[in-house]
């Protein structure tokens, strides 16, 4: 405990805190941040989803090759 009380008191105990109550606000910010974009950053990922599904359809379609590991099986 007496440990603990010379880490408030003195100097780096202060910054100690200090740099915790800025990782905690950052940390609340980067959250904020992150609900109030993550609507608008959906529709990309979305549109990219799309794209690379198209792209491996296009590459391998249904049913002709690939064993979901990105090797191709021949086809007779």
């Amino acid at each position: 405990m007496n440990r603990f009380k010379r880490l408030i008191r003195g100097q780096r105990g202060q910054d100690t805190v200090e740099y915790g109550l800025l990782a905690a606000c950052l940390s609340i910010a980067t959250v904020g941040a992150l609900l109030y974009i993550g609507p608008s950053v959906k529709p990309v990922y979305y549109r990219i989803q799309d794209a690379v599904r198209r792209a491996a359809t296009a590459h391998y379609p249904q049913g002709t090759g690939g064993d979901n590991k990105g090797n191709e099986t021949p086809t007779e």
